[in-house]
């Protein structure tokens, strides 16, 4: 490999690092988008299979992750935060 080559292929190197730093940190100047999506809990089921609650603004959304990709599995609601209770259960554990 000749000087020329070795010096462009350590250019091209630095190039593809400053802008991977650039991608990874933002460009300054540039607004970040403001995003509204939050994963509240996660939950493994096996291998490669998880279902997660994540918040989209006010939303609370129950998604199931695995190999096939990511699906909505309900929109979950303010009643839906507390246990359900089943008729002739109690309410509460009891201890």
């Amino acid at each position: 490999m000749d000087g020329w080559a070795l010096f462009t292929a350590i250019g091209l190197l630095a190039v593809f690092a400053g802008l991977s730093w650039l991608v990874r940190r933002g460009v300054p100047g540039v607004p970040q988008a403001e995003g509204d999506l939050r994963l509240l809990q996660r939950v493994p089921l096996g291998r490669g299979a998880e279902v997660l609650v994540v918040a989209l603004g006010e939303r609370r959304l129950l998604l199931a992750h695995d190999a096939a990709g990511v699906r909505l599995l309900t929109a979950l609601d303010d009643g839906l935060a507390e246990a359900p209770t089943f008729e002739g259960a109690p309410a509460e554990p009891t201890p």
